[in-house]
């Protein structure tokens, strides 16, 4: 039986990677913070700790996401766990390459790709629906075994667009207005048993 009480979650996406400053794609490479990555995250413990009272964080499994909220969690000293499911969308061959480093070939099908909206997926990689079920049923889990709590959880910028969407039940495609914005904290909850939006882009981090 599904859970019917409130869970919170409060999502945000880990700080930066030298990846993220050379704008390379990271998927589920397992990349570290950069130095500036570390300064950015050593300012979010002290605003996350005022923002909520939180309960517990939950990380994907992945360096970047455990690094961030080890250091957030300097300031709020709470239990700490992982949960594969929350990793990034696996991009398969196109992991570490720019838009740019894309040969013509490559390029189309990348744009043909992104045109598929939910069954996009990277070759050799994962499409955006089984992250969304796989994220999805991590929430619920959560939401059963942390009833009532509030979890602050550090995924990736892909998990939470895809999360997202997934409640509004958008298509995915690239025309769509974009909603979320960088290094912000959204809003979740677990209530009358489905994952709802409180709120977004409820403050930047």
């Amino acid at each position: 039986m599904n859970p019917k009480f409130t869970t919170c979650f409060g999502l945000i996406r880990h700080g930066k990677t030298q990846w993220n400053l050379e704008k390379k794609i990271q998927g589920k490479n397992d990349l570290k913070l950069c130095g500036e990555g570390v300064m950015q995250v050593q300012t979010w413990g002290k605003i996350l700790g005022k923002t909520h009272n939180w309960d517990r964080i939950v990380t994907s499994s992945l360096k970047r996401t455990r690094e961030t909220a080890g250091i957030i969690n300097k300031y709020l000293n709470l239990p700490m766990e992982k949960d594969h499911r929350l990793d990034e969308q696996d991009w398969g061959v196109w992991n570490g390459k720019k838009r740019q480093d894309f040969m013509a070939g490559q390029l189309k099908e990348l744009e043909r790709q992104m045109a598929l909206g939910w069954q996009f997926c990277p070759p050799g990689g994962e499409d955006r629906l089984s992250v969304w079920k796989r994220t999805r049923n991590a929430f619920e889990d959560m939401a059963v075994r942390f009833q009532g709590k509030n979890i602050l959880v550090v995924t990736h910028s892909g998990v939470i667009r895809i999360v997202i969407y997934g409640i509004l039940k958008r298509k995915f495609l690239p025309d769509e207005r974009p909603l979320l914005k960088p290094y912000h904290l959204h809003l979740l909850a677990w209530d009358n048993d489905d994952l709802v939006i409180k709120s977004l882009n409820e403050r930047k981090c």
